[in-house]
């Protein structure tokens, strides 16, 4: 099986691609985690992304974004030192489920997150 010049762009172009949606999904966990605890919610543009509680109020247009900080403590290796956790969820899924999010749908929240973040007190 020969290799043609038109397959080997193909492949490299697809590359490309990959690599620019693995540093939106990047961007939008960081955009996420800078958030402070609370309810945000984003007016959307594009194509909203698809939810099974959203799909039949999908007139709405707005992305929920709920961020919990908690304190739990140490059970094995330090049981009394506390740590904070976060917990980000969006439209009540987990926040790693953008990974299944289109390219453009990625590109928008990062957007509206780096708006959210410069617009906070």
């Amino acid at each position: 099986m020969a290799i043609t010049l038109s397959s080997a762009s193909l492949t490299h172009t697809q590359v490309q691609v990959e690599n620019i949606r693995v540093k939106h999904i990047e961007e939008c966990k960081y955009l996420l985690r800078r958030l402070k605890g609370g309810t945000y919610s984003v007016s959307w543009d594009g194509i909203f992304p698809s939810f099974k509680s959203h799909r039949r109020n999908s007139m709405n247009k707005k992305l929920e974004i709920n961020v919990e900080i908690g304190i739990e403590y140490g059970k094995s290796i330090y049981p009394r030192k506390p740590y904070v956790t976060k917990q980000i969820k969006i439209n009540g899924k987990d926040y790693t489920s953008i990974r299944f999010w289109q390219t453009e749908q990625l590109g928008e929240l990062a957007g509206k997150l780096n708006h959210l973040l410069n617009t906070e007190p």
